[in-house]
């Protein structure tokens, strides 16, 4: 099975709303559709020489603003791409619904940041009705379904409501994730406490057991072998492949018919009716009183026990590409490494006392020199050798390429698109993928869940890449 990369487009910075945690300056910039399928062709190069399954998720601003919006997500599925859409909802009305259900998408996600009174004051008068009439248009077209939820100071005593609000909608997952604030002022007016935070978790894991839910997100049926049972067919919690249930040992489903008999019924009943089982990528039919999945995916959501184990994607399988064809690995965190069309290369956020291009932030506020790699310059100036693997050894011990090896250098390069280039040459990216363990964390038993919590969250707080999470409440620290 091959490993899936994920896109985050953001064709379009127009918007119909205006909310308060928005990190967006620009609502005027989109991508012309000639270069949307410039973009899409060299996405398209790069999974493929990269041997990675892709997954497009559109975006803006509001996509559906977009002119060409209907015309770019067709190219996508017509490549054979899965596609994610990302929007407000205040757009969608029955023959919009009916024209995104064409498209096929595994999902569409709706935001919603609390009940009428709190939506409308984060987004904007009216915003809440509108986006749960777009919610109901979607739901007749038996659309997944998935609700995201920005959690901030003035807001998280409305969650416990909004799932109430989500359920009898037929959402079919809500999920939540913290504020990302870029001023000290909106530090201190939107972003949560650790109290706050840990409230929040402690909050959504009541749900899920109120619920019936039996994992953070639902169990999912996996065909394959085991070292156990060969050929089994396993159900997955996570990070696990269990049947356990609160209070239960494990257990391992058999092969055969047997699959779904010891998978809880009301487990059971959201797989059978769910079509999971039945195919149809993102169909679903139009059910009452389904099974609503409340997530606890995201950074530190897990730390009692439930839920998936959390690892950022930043620098491994996410890309960010923006309206103006700028490059970014994450879009929480406020760095550019590169330019799709104008081919610049990757700078620092001007304030942040970070130079991305010279590689890892020291705590002491310096940069450290990125690691030597295939034609990265040292400190002399000169060209780093490649790994004696592909070149000869000097009677120095030097290692030095061979011309066969440079050319094969030369001729990776030159087939290479310009986002290839900008990735693989993104100091920030190799920085990101590689694991980190701060200060902190060392010897706590849950590192393994957190691998150190949120970085965009924390670098907003902290300026630091490195440092452990703000909101850890195992080991609490002083606030930045």
């Amino acid at each position: 099975m091959k490993e899936r990369h994920y896109l985050q487009w953001h064709i379009t910075h127009a918007c119909n709303k205006r909310c308060i945690h928005c990190y967006q300056e620009d609502y005027d910039s989109f991508m012309p559709l000639d270069r949307c399928m410039e973009a899409l062709d060299q996405y398209c190069a790069m999974i493929s020489r990269r041997h990675l399954e892709g997954q497009i998720n559109l975006t803006g601003g509001e996509p559906l603003l977009h002119p060409d919006f209907f015309a770019l997500a067709g190219a996508i599925r017509q490549r054979g791409l899965r596609l994610g859409i990302l929007t407000n909802g205040t757009l969608i009305d029955d023959e919009t619904a009916a024209r995104l259900a064409a498209l096929h998408p595994i999902f569409v996600q709706v935001s919603l940041d609390g009940t009428r009174e709190i939506h409308d004051r984060i987004r904007g008068e009216g915003s809440f009705d509108e986006a749960l009439a777009g919610i109901d248009a979607l739901k007749r077209q038996g659309l997944r379904v998935l609700v995201s939820f920005t959690a901030q100071k003035g807001n998280i005593t409305s969650f416990e409501a909004l799932a109430q609000i989500c359920r009898s909608h037929r959402v079919d997952k809500l999920w939540w994730d913290r504020v990302v604030t870029d001023t000290p002022e909106d530090t201190a007016a939107l972003a949560l406490s650790t109290e706050e935070f840990e409230r929040m978790v402690r909050l959504t894991a009541r749900l899920q057991r109120e619920s019936g839910q039996l994992s953070a997100r639902p169990l999912a049926v996996s065909r394959g072998s085991s070292e156990r049972s060969p050929g089994a067919v396993c159900v997955s919690r996570g990070n696990l492949f269990t049947t356990r249930e609160f209070g239960k040992k494990p257990s391992v489903v058999k092969s055969g018919q047997e699959r779904l008999s010891v998978i809880p019924a009301r487990l059971r009943g959201w797989l059978q009716s769910s079509g999971r089982s039945m195919g149809g990528p993102g169909r679903f039919p139009d059910r009452q009183g389904a099974f609503m999945e409340i997530s606890s995916g995201r950074a530190l959501q897990s730390l009692d026990g439930e839920g998936a184990c959390y690892r950022c994607s930043a620098g491994r399988n996410l890309l960010i590409l923006l309206a103006d064809g700028s490059l970014m690995p994450c879009r929480r965190l406020p760095f550019v490494i590169g330019n799709l069309f104008t081919e610049e290369q990757e700078s620092g956020q001007d304030g942040q006392g970070v130079s991305i291009a010279g590689g890892d932030v020291t705590e002491a506020g310096e940069t450290a020199p990125a690691e030597a790699a295939i034609g990265d310059v040292t400190e002399a100036g000169e060209t780093a050798a490649a790994e004696a693997a592909i070149g000869d050894v000097t009677e120095a011990g030097i290692s030095v390429l061979t011309p066969a090896a440079e050319q094969e250098i030369s001729d990776a390069a030159v087939s290479m698109t310009v986002m290839e280039r900008i990735i693989s040459g993104s100091p920030l990216m190799r920085q990101l993928a590689r694991p980190r363990f701060p200060e902190g964390c060392f010897g706590c038993n849950r590192f393994e869940r957190c691998r150190g919590g949120s970085r965009c969250v924390t670098y907003a707080q902290t300026g630091s890449l490195e440092r452990r999470d703000v909101n850890c409440y195992l080991y609490p620290q002083e606030q930045p």
